[in-house]
């Protein structure tokens, strides 16, 4: 698994080839120091789970880096979530981590292509109504689905990014893929569907 952040170029990003996930969301800024980002909980989230395409990260390695006063990190973010195959979004606001910048990219997303979004946010999240409504609002159409833990989130954001196509061939992906849109398909039941999928590998 390959992991891409700011301090990468933006070349380097658009470049990268297999499955790509961008993980959108509130960022903990240079300021923040007294708050710990979500990402690295998902970094290691996606390692156990052993995702083996990249992960694009809008943030700076170091913790007290600031992207005040830098112009280029919108313009790289924006060639990040136009290259990734998924884009992650996990929303785990409060009254400190806001995330402004993540309900127009999720605004965005959702109105350009809403198939390779993937919505979560835990269910205690500050303000978080007016998105899960629209989301419900619009999403139907696609049958995708609101997820309320990080895990399952992730495990969403892999079968979305049709990493199943790359290792297993488009049969294999078209399958998950159907089950995954499926009215009748769950949160519960997309998470033990990407179990299945990794006791195939081992048994096949």
């Amino acid at each position: 698994m390959k992991v891409f952040r700011y301090e990468d170029s933006e070349e380097s990003v658009t470049s990268v080839t297999g499955p790509a996930i961008f993980l959108a969301g509130p960022t903990v800024r240079g300021n923040q120091q007294h708050l710990t980002s979500w990402r690295f909980e998902a970094i290691e989230l996606f390692k156990e789970k052993k995702f083996e395409g990249s992960l694009i990260i809008p943030e700076f390695i170091s913790k007290t880096e600031s992207d005040k006063g830098k112009k280029w990190v919108p313009l790289w973010e924006a060639n990040g979530l136009k290259r990734a195959d998924c884009i992650l979004f996990w929303i785990p606001r409060t009254k400190e981590l806001i995330g402004l910048t993540t309900n127009w990219e999720l605004g965005y997303w959702m109105g350009k292509n809403i198939d390779k979004v993937v919505y979560g946010r835990p269910d205690d999240a500050y303000r978080i109504g007016y998105l899960d409504t629209m989301w419900e609002r619009i999403a139907p159409d696609s049958n995708l689905k609101v997820y309320n833990t990080l895990s399952s989130t992730i495990d969403a954001s892999i079968l979305n990014a049709g990493i199943e196509k790359d290792l297993y061939g488009q049969e294999f992906y078209d399958l998950m893929q159907q089950y995954r849109h499926s009215p009748k398909a769950n949160q519960k039941q997309v998470t033990e569907s990407f179990e299945a999928v990794k006791e195939y590998l081992r048994t096949h």
